[in-house]
């Protein structure tokens, strides 16, 4: 757990979080997002129910106790004779009023470092099988792509999703 103040002297702290929490990371991650909207029940299966959940790869910040930002990862096999361990980050919001301070930085910074710490020789954001919330970065969240392009993850596919109103 990492415990610092802030520019206003509210503690920041980076911790677990739990099945419990479920409530708080679906309201971070829809506020976050404008274009998806995530339940609760289908953050438990994604996370929860998923074979590879790692309880250690479940992070939130808080300040003063509030659930201010949230992440989670995977490690998956990625060849067939399970030689090489793939990570995958499976989701990261943060709280619209707490954007652009820090957050997705420090929990990228705690899950690569745990990653690593598992063996895992690359990360991937999103899109992971079998059990995933996004099929990839979301082009217009602009500020989520310029950050994990500046921390080195590169494009290695484009997903288009389309839908159509049926009135």
């Amino acid at each position: 757990m990492i415990n610092e103040p802030d520019d206003r002297g509210e503690m920041d702290q980076i911790e677990p979080w739990t099945a419990a929490d479920i409530e708080d990371v679906g309201r971070i991650l829809n506020a976050a997002s404008p274009y998806d909207k995530f339940t609760s029940n289908q953050l438990r299966e994604a996370v929860f129910d998923d074979p590879d959940g790692n309880p250690d790869l479940l992070l939130c910040g808080r300040t003063n106790g509030d659930l201010v930002a949230v992440a989670a990862a995977v490690v998956r096999r990625a060849t067939v004779d399970n030689a090489e361990r793939v990570g995958f980050i499976e989701l990261l919001g943060v709280a619209p009023e707490w954007q652009r301070q820090g957050w997705c930085t420090r929990l990228l910074d705690d899950l690569e470092n745990r990653l690593a710490s598992l063996g895992v020789t690359a990360v991937g954001a999103f899109a992971d099988s079998p059990s995933h919330l996004a099929s990839g970065v979301d082009f217009r969240l602009t500020s989520l792509v310029c950050l994990l392009l500046r921390r080195g993850y590169e494009p290695r596919g484009t997903t288009v999703n389309m839908e159509a109103v049926l009135t």
